[in-house]
């Protein structure tokens, strides 16, 4: 099976973005999805502490997608250009799939066209977060709702 990977190893908010990309163009192409959670670039762990996989995910989340042993090189590389018919027939003679390191946007796919919002907000539903983290982001929720109100 071919895969649409992340690897990051920056902030938070960077990595979960290009997993929903990530998350998005594996449904869009039919892959699977994969990712590494490697130790932060960043030595500041006040504002970026980034735990372990297993703490923020569920485990079957974890068991299902995680590959510690990830290879970058065995992927081909997708920041800031659209997937192209020819980087796709490339990924089907000889790579194992597409590594994901774009954050900013929806990923183009020249073949696979997308709806952002839509799309990027079913794949952020598809992850699957520890118990801890879900309470968090549902009482975040909350209080957004009762701030439009």
């Amino acid at each position: 099976m071919k895969y649409a990977v992340v690897t990051r190893s920056d902030g938070l908010g960077t990595r979960l973005c290009a997993m929903v990309n990530a998350i998005d163009v594996a449904q869009r192409l039919g892959l699977g999805f994969k990712f590494s959670w490697p130790s932060s670039t960043y030595s500041d762990a006040d504002s970026h502490a980034i735990k372990h996989a297993s703490l923020l995910f569920s485990d079957r989340f974890v068991r299902d997608h995680f590959d510690p042993d990830l290879d970058p090189r065995r992927y081909i590389k997708v920041l800031d250009t659209p997937i192209t018919k020819k980087l796709i027939a490339k990924v089907e003679e000889s790579k194992d799939g597409f590594l994901i390191d774009h954050w900013s946007k929806q990923v183009q796919i020249d073949s696979a066209p997308g709806v952002p919002r839509r799309d990027l907000a079913a794949a952020f539903e598809k992850i699957e977060f520890s118990k801890r983290l879900t309470r968090v982001i549902e009482a975040a929720k909350f209080l957004a709702y009762r701030t439009v109100q």
